[in-house]
């Protein structure tokens, strides 16, 4: 995967744009959303939110690479890519952060070390 896509994992889940789940999601595996889900996320690998993703909740994860809009607190143990149309309405907490022009964190950043 390169700085300027987030191209699928040959590994791991994909909800497409279609999808609505509400109910908690845990994965294992990478998790590639274009869809929707209510509820809380905690993903143990790489977590893709496409740019009309949506996640109604808390987000725990091992690397985030965000586009769309989490409306809820995000838990990134290792870093935290924001592109530009990405919305975090709660807090991030941190060990890296790239972030691009246009990407927004509401309530707070927290970065922290290893």
């Amino acid at each position: 995967m390169d700085q300027d896509s987030f191209a699928l994992p040959g590994k791991g889940s994909l909800l497409l744009a279609e999808a609505v789940i509400n109910g908690t999601v845990r994965s294992d595996d990478d998790l590639y959303l274009k869809g929707q889900i209510t509820g809380d996320v905690h993903c143990q690998a790489s977590l893709y939110v496409d740019r009309d993703a949506v996640i109604k909740g808390n987000v725990s994860c091992g690397l985030l690479f965000s586009d769309g809009i989490i409306a809820g607190d995000a838990r990134v143990i290792h870093r935290a890519h924001l592109k530009e149309h990405a919305v975090i309405t709660g807090s991030l907490h941190t060990s890296s952060l790239l972030i691009h022009p246009g990407a927004r964190v509401e309530n707070g950043l927290q970065l922290q070390g290893k």
